[in-house]
């Protein structure tokens, strides 16, 4: 368990990820505070909640979280007719699907570090939800995201 601590000393929400504390006290976006409990003091200030927690993405809000600034995601018809192709050929497809912009990108916030980037790839479409066809399989290879 490690202990954080926001930039303005207000206690935020343990964590037990350890790689991300690691890369955070790599890239210098926190320091250690206490060896003992383990706490770390974030040295930005990061997007916070109503209850002054980070704020994150996870199964239940993934397309509809209003921090949201771009959103890739595939429409039930495109998903069907890559099953079809899919079945129909036995090969792999090659799938494009643009992003839609759902508010202003903010340079302040990409200079201080307030944005983050996920990437969502599920078999199904309530996949984030651990919902979906038994036995469904999804292969994902050479992503790329490309930026003007």
């Amino acid at each position: 368990m490690v202990y954080v601590i926001a930039k303005d000393g207000t206690p935020l929400m343990p964590t037990e990820r350890h790689g991300k504390v690691k890369w955070l006290l790599r890239k210098k976006k926190a320091k250690v505070e206490s060896a003992c409990p383990f706490t770390i003091r974030l040295l930005y200030e990061p997007e916070t909640d109503g209850k002054g927690q980070p704020v994150t993405l996870d199964g239940a809000n993934v397309k509809t979280a209003d921090n949201i600034i771009c959103i890739a995601d595939m429409t039930a018809e495109q998903a069907e007719s890559l099953r079809v192709a899919d079945i129909e050929s036995g090969e792999y497809v090659h799938v494009t699907v643009p992003f839609e912009q759902r508010q202003p990108f903010d340079v302040d916030k990409q200079i201080n570090g307030k944005y983050n980037i996920a990437l969502v790839f599920s078999s199904s479409a309530n996949g984030a939800a651990f919902e979906g066809a038994v036995g469904s399989t999804l292969y994902v290879d050479e992503v790329e995201i490309v930026t003007k």
